[in-house]
């Protein structure tokens, strides 16, 4: 009788303490499922806002609106003065300011050179930017996020590149002040018809014709003013990004150069999370994210 009920004692023990792990391991699968969800939200956030901070430099102070817009103007100033010393060559009436269409000719050509100089500096010095910004951002949290047995590791940026959108062009407005260069541009498809204005192309040289079509014109993209607005900073569809140029790939800074102002940036960051007590118990998210720099600034009146 004795011993069948120590048996029975023993049984109830061993059910209990059964039980008991049973309940702790639930416990603990509930704690490290609701790290994985704090986690991915937590990842989700931080990658929109280096995506933000980052798109933000692209046309910060208005730079890239400003150095596409300096660019149209010195396109059409080149057109215009190849025109006038055309005239001065052909005419006899004009042949004595010949040498001063030249001098103009030959001062706009320099000057749309010196843009191009600068907007290619304006590039360089914004993949600076972006570069510092990176390293800044590659370990937001600061420290590790711990739970119970769990914790989740310093996130990292697995990827880093500038690019732009797909069917985006640019904020210049397409002028109708030389009714020979609209011909033309018209002719060329360098000009996109809108509702309200007509825009130039961007991402294509606008090449002059000869003999300045060794000049490039290439302009930014860059979302234009619409009635007065200018488009917000926003985070965009990874499905219309298109690369340009990887700042970072697998964690590592990739070198490159790119010719043309970007507009948008793409960030792809991950994160671990592992257990303390189950060192082999360990499992990582990554979140990408894609913003574009804010539009260009509506004309002054």
């Amino acid at each position: 009788m004795s011993n069948g009920r120590r048996c029975a004692r023993g049984n109830m023990l061993f059910l209990c303490v059964a039980i008991g792990l049973l309940i702790l391991a639930l416990v603990g699968m509930a704690f490290w499922f609701q790290l994985t969800f704090f986690s991915n939200q937590l990842l989700q956030d931080t990658s929109e806002k280096v995506a933000l901070n980052a798109a933000q430099k692209l046309n910060e102070n208005e730079n890239a609106g400003k150095i596409n817009n300096l660019t149209g103007c010195a396109r059409e100033l080149v057109f215009s003065a190849r025109q006038m010393h055309s005239k001065t060559v052909a005419e006899a009436a004009f042949a004595e300011y010949e040498p001063l269409a030249a001098q103009v000719l030959e001062q706009s050509r320099d000057g749309a050179n010196l843009i191009a100089d600068e907007r290619q500096r304006l590039i360089n010095s914004s993949i600076v930017n972006l570069r510092a910004l990176v390293k800044e951002k590659s370990a937001p949290f600061g420290r590790e996020i711990a739970l119970f047995d769990a914790a989740v590791e310093k996130p990292r940026i697995v990827s880093f590149s500038i690019g732009s959108l797909e069917n985006l062009e640019s904020n210049v407005i397409a002028s109708a002040g030389v009714p020979e260069l609209t011909a033309y541009d018209t002719g060329h498809q360098y000009i996109k018809h809108g509702k309200d204005f007509d825009f130039y192309r961007a991402n294509d040289p606008l090449k002059l014709p000869a003999p300045d079509d060794d000049l490039k014109f290439e302009l930014s993209q860059l979302p234009i003013a619409v009635n007065g607005t200018s488009a917000p900073l926003r985070l965009v569809s990874e499905s219309h990004y298109k690369p340009s140029m990887v700042l970072v790939e697998d964690g590592k800074d990739a070198i490159g150069s790119c010719a043309i102002m970007p507009s948008c940036v793409q960030v792809l960051m991950s994160v671990k999370m592992k257990s303390k007590v189950a060192t082999q118990l360990e499992s990582g998210t990554q979140s990408t994210s894609t913003a574009c720099t804010n539009g260009a600034s509506p004309d002054p009146k």
